[in-house]
Parts: C-alpha cells; structure tokens; sequence
C-alpha cells in the first residue's frame, strides 16, 4: 500500500469517527431536551396536583405558593434549564385557568338558576359556595373562578341596590316638592310667625301631606319653608335699602336689627350686609373703626369673632408664600438679593428646608428602603440554608425566582443591604441567568437587625413608633 492509498484510508476514517462524534452529540442533545421536556412536564403535574388540592387556583400568586413549590424536586430540576421557567409555566397555568372564567361563569349562573338562589348584597361567599357545590358540575370548576364569578354576581347586586335608592330618593323628592307646593299655594299663607300645629291642622286631610308618610320629615320641610320665606324677605329688604339713599353705615344697621328679629345674628346679618354692600369679602372681613382720630376696635367680622383669627391665619400664609417666591429661583418672583446661599458648613447645606414637603417625601423614601432591606434579610433567614459559619445564603437564581412577583428592584434591594454590611456576594452587579449560581450570604442573624432598625415582629400589626432608618438615624432626624 503506498502513501496516498493510506493518506485516504485515514481520511474516511477519521471522517467516520467526527460523523459519529456529531451522531452522538446530537443523541445527547435530543435527550437533554428530552429530560427538559419530561422536567416541565413533571413541574406542570406537580401544579395540577396544586390545583385539585384547591391551594392552586386563577387568583393565586407566585409568591403565596413558592414555599410549596421550592421544596419539590420537580421545581429544583427545572431551575438552570433553557427555556421556559417555572415561573412562565405557573403563569401561564394560572392564565389558563383565566381563560376558562367565562364558561364555568356560564354554569354557576345555571346551577343558580336551577337552584333559584340569587344572589343578594348580604349573601355570604360560604351560601353561595355550598349551593354550587350540591350540584356535580361543580367538581371541574375552579376555586378562583368560582370566587369571581361571586364578586361579579355580589357587584351587579350592589348596583341594582343602588338604582332601587336612587329610584326610592326620586320618589321621596317627588313627595316633598308636593308637599312645599302645598305650603306654598296656603291659603291663608304661611308666613315666619305660623307654627306647625296650626299648618298640621289645616292640611291634615289633604293628598301630599298623607303621602309624606314621616312626621319628621313633614315638620323638616316646613322649617325649611320658613326659613325660604325668611330669606325672601331679607333680599326684599336689601332691594329697598339700596333704591333709597340711606348711607351703607344706616343699611347695615337695619340688617343687623332685621337678623335680630329673626332670631338670627350670625348667618342672616353676613348674608343681608353682604347684599348691601354688594361685596361679600367687604361684609365678612370690614373692621367696624371708631370715628376718625378714635383708635380701630377689636376686628369683628359682623357678630362672628372666631372669623378674625381665620382671617390672620390666611394672611401670615400669604406671606410666608411671598417669601418663599422671592427665594425660589424658579419663580417669576425671585429677588437674588433678598435669598441668602448657605455655606457648606453649615449643617442645613444639602438639606431640604425643615417642615417641607421635600423633607417629608425624603423620610418616608428612606422609611420604604428601610422596610424594603428589611424584608429582603427576612426572606434570607427564612428561605436560606444555614452555613457551618452560623450565617444563611442562598442563590441569586432562587431569590430572583421568589422576588420576582413581590419586586422588581431586587438587585437595588441587595446592593443597599451590602453597602450597610447585611448581606455579602461576589461581583459589582448581578445579573440573571449569568449570575443565577452566585451565593448571597446573610451576614448577621434577623433578630440584630430588627434591633437595628427598630422593628419589632411582635409588634408588626400595631401603630410603629418613629422608624429608624439605616445606618441608625430616626425619621425625626
């Protein structure tokens, strides 16, 4: 055999040996999607099974049923492959169970009206469970379709009771504008000095007073006539002040003296010297002033001194508004000479001004961080492994999978908790899918760091105290 005969002989085998290197690895790869297959299909059983034990339904979430989930094996052989998560299959299991809302409300509502319940704006979500649970079509429907279609039911409820005292009001209207009408067309007329027993005798018999059923809201209506015709009588008394030539001092006399007979000094008089004066801001913050060279008198606001400190309140805030502007550099009004530049030495430089809504919207964004680190170090403790060292860690894949309907700020969370010392990982950023192996520690126990931040589990239902934030400032600081 010479040289080219065994240069060929190797070629074609070296090429039979790379087409069955290429055959095996495409083996291998069919059966790791094989194994990826079966591994969403064991994790979709493993959500079916949820489903008929009723923990899973189309109102679930993530986060409530990943203590459930985290401890199956069926969920850990899922994490690290390609494709779909196991937070893509819980969602579209839980859209699936969506889909369906539209026919089994079609069968509630058939086993309702078979049963003839219906469904009222007191009816309990038990009642109604147990009249659809007698009925065995209900073994295929899902619980959170079922808790739906009971809110839908319990809303369309709620609206027709609504439209029946709306229609109830329309007709309660339509009896009191009868009975004013009757008051009005009295005859002899009612006027300001009349008193119910007299009206009562006279109309007693008549259709719109039997039809208004309620006493009170007989002698309510009537109290209102009155004072209508009160009211008529001052606006007439004003139209005659100002045809005649009497001075504004006279008129206001006369409106004070004609409230005064009414038995009403407060609102009547602002009213009557507000239509003489044409000016309601001049009738309700005019200072009565002695004669000229006589010092002002008290500032009364036409028989209703507690005006006057209203009246000052608004003016100090109309100042200290004006002061701001001329502060402001974004304001029309800015007067550069009159703000005063702090120094970088004093302790108010870089900080909102006290009392500020600035101020305010800063301390509660640290509050939120605060509670946010806080959860996140919960979550450690709580779903964490626990290390020889006495700390806790767990992988970024797996707390990426549990913060995933809870926050989508779970890396900013866990940089903010390793800048104050709380947790502990490799690398400056992390990001998902690279990153899903890297360990995060939780550096000290829970317990200190509730200390830390002042919260007290026992004590998480009740009204906090000033929080303390990180780094051990308080709210107030």
């Amino acid at each position: 055999m010479d040289k080219e005969d065994a240069l060929i002989i190797f070629e074609d085998h070296i090429r039979q040996l790379e087409q069955e290197e290429e055959e095996e690895k495409e083996r291998a790869r069919r059966r790791l999607k094989r194994q990826q297959r079966k591994n969403r299909e064991a994790f979709l059983t493993l959500l079916n099974e949820l489903h008929e034990k009723g923990k899973l339904t189309s109102m679930s979430l993530w986060v409530e049923l990943y203590s459930a989930i985290r401890a199956d094996v069926r969920f850990t052989n899922m994490l690290g492959q390609p494709g779909s998560t196991p937070l893509d299959l819980f969602k579209f299991f839980v859209e699936d169970l969506k889909d369906r809302f539209h026919g089994e409300k079609k069968i509630i509502k058939e086993i309702l009206r078979e049963k003839n319940f219906v469904v009222e704006v007191n009816t309990v979500y038990d009642d109604f469970v147990t009249v659809i649970s007698e009925d065995k079509r209900s073994a295929t429907l899902d619980a959170g379709n079922v808790k739906l279609t009971y809110n839908s039911l319990l809303e369309k409820a709620a609206a027709r009771e609504k439209e029946r005292l709306k229609e109830e009001a329309r007709k309660q209207r339509k009896l009191e504008n009868a009975f004013r009408a009757m008051l009005k067309g009295a005859m002899p007329s009612i006027d300001s000095g009349s008193s119910w027993d007299q009206v009562r005798k006279q109309f007693e018999k008549e259709p719109a007073f039997i039809n208004l059923s309620l006493e009170s809201e007989r002698m309510r209506i009537f109290k209102e006539y009155q004072l209508t015709l009160e009211a008529s009588f001052a606006k007439h008394l004003i139209f005659s002040l100002e045809s005649s030539s009497i001075s504004v001092w006279s008129c206001r006399k006369i409106a004070y003296n004609t409230a005064h007979a009414f038995e009403h000094r407060g609102d009547y008089y602002v009213m009557i010297a507000a239509y003489a004066e044409r000016d309601v801001s001049r009738a309700v913050l005019m200072a009565d002033q002695e004669e000229e060279g006589k010092a002002k008198k008290e500032v009364r606001v036409f028989g209703r001194p507690e005006l006057a400190s209203k009246v000052a309140m608004f003016q100090r805030k109309a100042e200290d508004h004006e002061r701001k502007q001329k502060d402001n550099p974004f304001s029309g009004r800015w007067d550069g000479s009159a703000s005063s530049a702090l120094s970088k030495d004093d302790p108010r430089y870089g900080h909102p001004e006290e009392g500020s809504k600035t101020e305010k919207r800063g301390k509660q964004a640290g509050q939120l961080i605060s509670s946010e680190v806080r959860v996140l170090c919960e979550n450690l403790h709580e779903f964490g492994t626990e290390q020889p060292d006495g700390t806790r860690a767990i992988t970024f894949g797996e707390l990426f999978q549990l913060y995933t309907s809870i926050s989508n700020k779970v890396v900013g969370i866990l940089l903010r908790a390793r800048k104050h010392g709380l947790v502990d990982f490799e690398g400056e950023m992390l990001y998902q899918r690279r990153d899903d192996g890297v360990v995060i520690r939780l550096l000290r126990p829970i317990a200190e760091i509730h200390a830390e931040m002042g919260y007290d589990p026992a004590l998480a239902q009740l009204p906090k105290t000033t929080p303390v934030l990180l780094g051990g400032k308080t709210a107030a600081s």
